[in-house]
This record gives structure tokens, sequence and C-alpha cells, in this order.
């Protein structure tokens, strides 16, 4: 019984870490991230993809940047 649990648990990470990275691709690009997400749109919008919203996760940050700098 304890060796099965002991299995179990053994192969357990493995098999999360696989599910976690299936279908994702990881691309390192030379240009910047605006310039690869208008590369990207003209590729999938001719496909009939579409683009709903552009999130620029900076901005989301302006707003606490003065909390933020208030705590330290």
């Amino acid at each position: 019984m304890i060796k099965k649990i002991l299995l179990t648990l053994s192969i357990l990470p493995m098999s999360v870490s696989l599910f976690a990275a299936d279908g994702i691709i990881k691309l390192k690009s030379n240009h910047s991230v605006k310039q690869t997400a208008n590369k990207l749109e003209q590729v999938l919008l001719p496909k009939g993809m579409k683009i709903f919203q552009r999130v620029k996760h900076s901005d989301g940050v302006k707003p606490l940047e003065s909390v933020l700098s208030q705590s330290s």
C-alpha cells in the first residue's frame, strides 16, 4: 500500500508539469512587444480570428505606484 502511494506521489509532479506545458509554445521575439503583437495581428486577422483587446499590463500598475512607494 505504501509503495503504491509513494509511486503515485512520485509520478504526480511529472504529469502535472506535462499538462501545464501542453499546447504552449514559447518563442523569443527579436522585436518589441508592440511590434510582435502587430505582426501576430496581421497574421490572425486574415484567417478570420478576432483580437478583442490588447492588455498593456504596465498601465495596470500605474495607479499602484504611489501606494507602493509610500509603503516602502
